[in-house]
This record gives C-alpha cells, sequence and structure tokens, in this order.
C-alpha cells in the first residue's frame, strides 16, 4: 500500500486539527448539555423509575 501525503494547502492546520480532537475527547458533553438545557422531565421520570424500584 502506498503512503499518502498531506497537500501542501492544508498541512499547517494539522496542529489545530491535533487540538481539536484533544478537546473533543476531553469534553464531557452530557453535563455540559444538562447544565445547558436542563429537563424537569426526565428528573421526574428518574424520580418516578427509582420510587417504583424501591417499592419492590
Amino acid at each position: 500500500m502506498q503512503s499518502r501525503k498531506t497537500p501542501q494547502r492544508i498541512k499547517h492546520l494539522l496542529p489545530l486539527m491535533d487540538q481539536m480532537l484533544h478537546r473533543h475527547g476531553k469534553c464531557g458533553y452530557k453535563p455540559l448539555r444538562d447544565l445547558a438545557c436542563p429537563s424537569k422531565v426526565s428528573l421526574l421520570f428518574l424520580a418516578a423509575l427509582f420510587d417504583v424500584q424501591s417499592l419492590q
């Protein structure tokens, strides 16, 4: 198999892409979403679910 070369016109973007991928892996999207868009419905559903399980 032949090796592939990165085109010169986008080679300067490689460090930026590495940084973006690293940050993407570190980001906790679920807590961020819950902070920005809290949902009362899901909290009520979880509360009801745990109440039902504790009765059994």
